[in-house]
């Protein structure tokens, strides 16, 4: 994350949706916040081993029902 980014500039940056970078972001972050230097996840391949907020890696439980890929 660079300075001044916005979820929807990353997204429209890397052709994704803000719905998908939410999503494949949830586990290691706490909320909607960006801060210059984040680590942004783009891959569900990756939701428990990218990414970061302000520096913290959070562990945040998935939400019953969510399907994921296997990790790589």
């Amino acid at each position: 994350v660079a300075d001044n980014d916005v979820i929807s500039t990353i997204g429209a940056r890397f052709c994704v949706g803000e719905q998908w970078l939410y999503w494949v972001n949830y586990v290691r972050r706490d909320g909607d916040t960006l801060y210059s230097g984040d680590t942004l996840n783009l891959d569900a391949h990756t939701i428990f081993s990218v990414g970061d907020q302000n520096g913290i890696v959070h562990n945040n439980a998935l939400p019953e029902g969510f399907v994921i890929p296997p990790q790589r």
